[in-house]
């Protein structure tokens, strides 16, 4: 396949259960991926119900309809809406948000919507575009019938204006992005981009070959460590590099491009630095060698393990003290993983 996915979602250790959820599905015969994620309203102590319903529900509903993507992703959120407002029991009454995308692998295409406050954003070399709206708004807090202050401001807090599970009909916007080579759709829950450094952090997945490591460290850690909520994030990252843009890349890892400074992605360079050393290991030119392990190291790129073991497998050493030099180096790196 031309993308790596990955998904994960955490509950806050307070909480009884994780009111964040995230399934995912591959359509038969074209691959292409379903991927729902939701965030049940806390003030609802069954929140969890919600969006583990509101899940099921889209996947049921594209497993059995076919058509156009925009008609099924209509049609999964209002099956999600129907299915929550039906809960009862304790359950009655909950509400939860909602992105549901699917990746049109073929044509590199994402389709998507997003009901609430939940996050759909485009990463690139240098950014993290927002694509969705919150439906969303400030309220000003009272008191007594007087306004609420905090050290001499009035104390607001947002609210959302759309959930799964409301009585009135849904206002579904439909939207679709074509992720270009080496872009990322991210999706996530406020638990995960209301946390500090959440752009930069996405930025620096770009530069690490293995997504899903890559995605576990930075994003979970992060959440770990600072987060006041569950958290879900789910990442479609391009992976292709059509041959034209390949010779960009070459171009500009022989000239000791700075990625900081260009528009180019670095788990696209990584990869094609990668495969280069491994040529330059089975031919013996470990000039070469080093210099594509420099780069490497100089733009802080991050392989994975697996990928920076196929260099020492190509490996022909020759007896020569460049040889010994390069196979040192490549080991010493080796083993920081």
């Amino acid at each position: 396949m031309n993308y790596q996915f990955f998904s994960s979602s955490q509950g806050h250790p307070s909480k009884p259960a994780n009111g964040d959820h995230t399934l995912h599905l591959f359509l038969p015969d074209t691959d292409d991926l379903v991927l729902a994620v939701s965030d049940g309203v806390s003030s609802h102590d069954y929140d969890w119900q919600a969006s583990q319903t509101t899940c099921d529900a889209c996947m049921r509903s594209f497993s059995e309809t076919n058509g156009e993507y925009p008609q099924r992703l209509q049609e999964a959120m209002e099956s999600a809406n129907d299915d929550v407002q039906s809960l009862r029991g304790q359950a009655q009454g909950a509400l939860a948000t909602l992105i549901l995308a699917v990746y049109e692998h073929s044509q590199r295409r994402c389709h998507f919507s997003s009901i609430g406050d939940s996050r759909v954003f485009k990463v690139g070399s240098r950014q993290a575009e927002q694509l969705t709206e919150d439906d969303a708004r400030f309220i000003v807090l009272k008191q007594g019938g007087e306004l609420l202050l905090r050290d001499g401001a009035v104390v607001s807090r947002q609210v959302i204006t759309q959930a799964i599970g409301q009585t009135m009909p849904l206002d579904i916007h439909l939207q679709s992005t074509v992720l270009k080579p080496g872009e990322m759709l991210v999706m996530a829950t406020d638990g995960c981009y209301e946390l500090p450094g959440f752009n930069s952090r996405m930025i620096d997945i770009q530069r690490h070959s293995n997504l899903e490591t890559a995605a576990r460290t930075l994003i979970m850690d992060l959440h770990r460590n600072s987060g006041l909520d569950d958290g879900t994030v789910a990442i479609i990252r391009r992976q292709d590099c059509p041959e034209d843009l390949e010779n960009i890349y070459l171009e500009a890892f022989d000239q000791g491009t700075d990625l900081k400074d260009s528009l180019l992605i670095g788990h696209l360079m990584l990869g094609i630095v990668i495969r280069q050393m491994i040529v330059w290991a089975a031919d013996a030119d470990h000039e070469n060698l080093v210099r594509g392990l420099n780069y490497l190291k100089k733009e802080k790129l991050s392989p994975c393990q697996e990928d920076a073991t196929k260099i020492l497998d190509h490996f022909k050493d020759d007896s020569s003290s460049e040889a010994l030099r390069a196979h040192r180096e490549i080991t010493r790196w080796i083993m920081n993983f």
